[in-house]
């Protein structure tokens, strides 16, 4: 009887103490879904720079759904002696064949900023968006668009990553709770 009681006091603790820690579990998962996007910007602005081609980053909104490719304009082949397959370059069609990819379960891109630049426009025009953002993109010379990102997690809770064009730094903020988020996009 005393084993049964203890077990039942043992449920009883975990029944109080577990909706208690997924709350910061789940804020962990967020901050990490974060460093996981810079990692990506990172290794899209150094592929950018090893391949001279662009690169390309776009995520579905109110998902964690996003695509790093790089980026074949029209006329990248048109003096060149690549294969084509019914006119198109065989290098473009297998190279813009991507896959998406997914942040952690729970954690959705919230929304985003890019700014317009001039040597974009021609990019932009050519993508097709498909319920995707506008791209942030990543040059060969090193630079990248300015962009800032938000990430949600079911708590609400967000965090802000941003990118420097300049310099192609990301930071990542900390977390912003919901009755936070207005002040915290302006900044």
């Amino acid at each position: 009887m005393e084993i049964l009681l203890v077990l039942a006091l043992l449920v009883v603790i975990a029944a109080v103490a577990l909706p208690a820690l997924s709350g910061p579990m789940h804020n962990q998962t967020l901050l990490k879904s974060a460093q996981l996007v810079r990692s990506e910007w990172a290794n899209a602005r150094v592929d950018a720079m090893r391949s001279g081609r662009i690169h390309v980053f776009r995520y579905q909104p109110n998902t964690g759904t996003y695509v790093v490719q790089p980026w074949f304009a029209n006329d990248d082949y048109l003096n060149s002696n690549v294969r084509t397959v019914q006119g198109a370059p065989v290098e473009a069609i297998q190279s813009n064949v991507s896959s998406e990819s997914k942040l952690p379960e729970g954690i959705l891109f919230y929304s985003s900023f890019v700014e317009f630049a001039t040597r974009a426009g021609q990019v932009e025009q050519a993508i097709e968006l498909e319920g995707m953002t506008r791209p942030v993109l990543f040059y060969p010379d090193g630079t990248t668009s300015d962009a800032t990102v938000m990430l949600k997690n079911e708590t609400p809770y967000f965090v802000k990553i941003q990118l420097r064009g300049m310099t192609g730094i990301s930071t990542a903020g900390e977390l912003i709770a919901e009755d936070e988020l207005g002040a915290s996009i302006t900044n």
